[in-house]
């Protein structure tokens, strides 16, 4: 539970005091009057956040949750750690209450809660609604899975882990660099990936009008990527080799790939494969559709 001996209240804009490179003034575009606690908090290794909170992660041996929001929302505010896991939330409790649900959900879009939350490690990330989640520093990991939905966004510093899952939906976007020897994404609707990477082996699922950019990184030797792409989704990974590349795309989708040794593809309907480069094809285009594959 909240620990009241820490409230104190002060002018909208602490975000200075609990941000990684904040430089604003003191003042929220309406002038509101925050409130700043320090949450009572056992260790947890999952976080769950949502509605509009911003939240700052940094690396740390000790667990903290530093909780900086407009005051008049005090009693629309669930943080909690239990059984391990740390949890943030905005909820309505009723038109009865001085904001009603729809002012409520607008009044936070402008005047958005933060958080700065300090730990060793982390298994599971949970974001949801437009929840903004930024590394401050680079996080040393073994295995963790990241879910996002929602307007929810992720970016700034690293991860470095053994393995990751991800699963983004909505309108998600991750921005971050991932250093991993395993990734595997799985993406809906119009959520867009476009981290650094560093991996041995990168498998992506993608549908709906999803979109995945990779920019130019360094691969280890030897690395392969996995592509299922169907629906509106889109690929780009141009700038990116891996040894070996297998695609199976659908419906519109499009990709561009950059195998340096190996290609398989599978296209069915109007998917479009395009690649920088192979020492070998192999394609399989489904009878009577309209799919390419093609050297760019």
């Amino acid at each position: 539970m909240l620990m009241k001996p820490f409230i104190f209240l002060f002018l909208a804009g602490l975000a200075s005091l609990i941000s990684c490179n904040s430089n604003e003034s003191g003042t929220s575009k309406n002038d509101a009057e925050y409130a700043a606690e320090l949450l009572d908090v056992t260790k947890f290794d999952t976080l769950n956040i949502s509605s509009a909170w911003t939240v700052e992660l940094k690396e740390s041996d000790r667990y903290s949750v530093s909780l900086n929001y407009p005051a008049n929302i005090r009693k629309h505010i669930v943080a909690r750690c239990e059984n391990g896991r740390l949890r943030l939330d905005i909820v309505s409790k009723g038109d009865s209450n001085p904001l009603a649900r729809n002012d409520l959900k607008q009044y936070i879009t402008v005047n958005r809660p933060k958080a700065l939350i300090t730990l060793p490690s982390f298994d599971k990330i949970i974001l949801d609604e437009s929840a903004s989640l930024n590394f401050c520093e680079n996080f040393v990991i073994g295995k963790c899975k990241i879910t996002m939905h929602g307007a929810s966004n992720i970016s700034g510093g690293s991860v470095h882990a053994d393995s990751i899952r991800i699963h983004m939906d909505g309108a998600a976007v991750l921005d971050t660099k991932i250093e991993a020897g395993a990734i595997a994404v799985n993406l809906a609707n119009s959520a867009s990936f476009k981290p650094s990477l560093t991996s041995q082996s990168l498998a992506l699922t993608q549908t709906g009008a999803s979109s995945v950019v990779l920019g130019e990184q360094y691969y280890k030797e030897g690395g392969m990527l996995s592509l299922d792409i169907s629906e509106n989704a889109t690929m780009e990974a141009g700038k990116v080799p891996f040894e070996k590349v297998v695609v199976d795309a659908a419906g519109t989708s499009a990709a561009v790939v950059h195998p340096t040794k190996i290609l398989e593809v599978n296209a069915s309907g109007a998917s479009s494969v395009r690649y920088i480069f192979t020492k070998e094809l192999t394609k399989n285009i489904s009878e009577n559709d309209s799919a390419s594959v093609r050297i760019e």
